[in-house]
């Protein structure tokens, strides 16, 4: 520990990997006087990103997945900063922000990902996507505002209206796509087409041979044959070329009429300046050794999206939301091991299952190496993120939704 003045530990990123590294490092450091730590987002909540396909689909209230974080975690004052990051030089170990400059003697790299439209043709111009609150309400007032168009409009467009095209077979795309055909068939088709002909369509894109194609193949069979009893209709091995106003223009050369459709095809680590540059490898991501510090500086780590981390045994660890709070564990004990001089650990992936959500009753999961699918994994689906939400005032609410949903319509007011 320096001798001279008290260490100052500064976070980046608000998201699971930032929220939970400063959670487990003070209280790592709660005996230990004199050490400041700093979180730095842009925005002052924590958003529970795996059920944004739920507020865009009516599910549930935009507010009830967000928490303050100085709520959340009880920060003081000069602990929590809302800026945006600007330049981080490791360099001159400096943070340059919208709000002024911090510097630190330890630094945690966990501001997470961006879209990536891989420069596909119209893409950033007219496809949703999924990353953030304002994201779920942008699509869910479209999708309203769409069958409210439909419910005026003459039989020919109505398909095309109602139509939602979701490009990507990820955890996202999927679940999604079992939202949407739930919240069309079982709310939007009775409220604005009843007693008219209409056939809304919910169409899954993936350029792969299977869905869920980075977790287990039984994972992704399952989710196929479920979203197809759904109404789904999935499309496998086929390539986006172009995306209009009017639609999904595949490399085949058919054309997809469509007034929505919805990106989740991937993201890349979110931009930011760093100096040195060469931290980043090919594809924007920053390798960390398996203590999760970034490879020629002992004193930064990095986590979650932003990082390429490969643990102890050489297992390449997937971008997921667990994923980042087990690292900022590991990352938030190792900072507070360099402070108090004692030994770090190495990170070692364990993942603790995978569940994924189809809509009503319908999920399929991986848990203790089990396969599981059905009402039970959709109901184990639920339970695990009702335990994840970070207040009890939280989960009380979403579990009240949840229910009500089960006896009544989504709701289909505008955000």
């Amino acid at each position: 520990m320096k001798e001279d003045r008290a260490p100052h530990v500064v976070i980046l990123g608000g998201g699971f990997g930032g929220l939970y590294t400063y959670y487990y490092l003070s209280r790592a450091l709660r005996e230990v006087p004199h050490v400041r730590i700093t979180l730095i987002s842009e925005q002052n909540y924590f958003l529970f990103t795996p059920l944004l396909h739920e507020v865009a689909t009516g599910g549930l209230t935009p507010s009830n997945i967000v928490a303050p974080i100085r709520t959340v975690l009880s920060i003081g004052q000069s602990d929590f900063c809302k800026a945006k990051v600007k330049r981080v030089s490791l360099a001159t170990k400096n943070v340059e922000t919208s709000v002024g400059e911090f510097s630190y003697d330890y630094l945690v790299l966990a501001l997470g990902s961006e879209t990536n439209f891989f420069d596909t043709p119209g893409a950033s111009e007219y496809a949703y996507t999924l990353k953030s609150l304002s994201d779920a309400a942008e699509l869910k007032n479209h999708i309203l505002e769409c069958f409210e168009t439909a419910a005026y409009t003459l039989d020919a467009n109505r398909t095309t209206l109602g139509t939602v095209v979701v490009i990507g077979g990820g955890p996202t795309g999927v679940e999604l796509a079992g939202e949407l055909a739930e919240f069309i068939h079982y709310t939007l088709l009775s409220t604005y087409c009843e007693g008219r002909s209409a056939e809304p369509r919910v169409v899954l894109l993936e350029k792969g041979e299977r869905l869920l194609c980075s977790l287990d193949p039984r994972l992704g069979i399952a989710a196929e044959a479920a979203l197809t009893a759904q109404g789904v209709e999935v499309r496998l091995g086929v390539g986006v070329a172009e995306i209009s106003q009017n639609g999904v223009l595949l490399k085949s050369g058919e054309h997809i009429s469509a007034r929505t459709v919805v990106w989740t095809a991937g993201v890349k680590p979110r931009s930011i300046k760093l100096i040195p540059t060469t931290i980043t490898d090919e594809h924007g991501c920053i390798p960390v050794d398996a203590l999760l510090r970034v490879r020629g500086h002992e004193d930064v780590f990095a986590l979650g999206d932003l990082a390429a981390v490969t643990d102890a045994h050489g297992v390449r660890v997937p971008n997921l939301a667990q994923s980042a709070t087990k690292e900022a564990r590991i990352a938030a004990e190792n900072i507070a091991a360099a402070i108090t001089g004692a030994k770090q650990k190495v990170f070692t992936w364990r993942p603790s299952g995978v569940l994924v959500s189809l809509g009503r009753w319908r999920a399929v999961g991986i848990v203790g190496g089990m396969f599981i699918s059905g009402p039970l994994a959709w109901c184990l689906w639920r339970m695990v993120y009702l335990f994840k939400m970070l207040t009890w005032q939280k989960q009380v609410k979403v579990a009240v939704e949840w229910t009500v949903n089960l006896f009544s319509k989504r709701d289909i007011s505008e955000l």
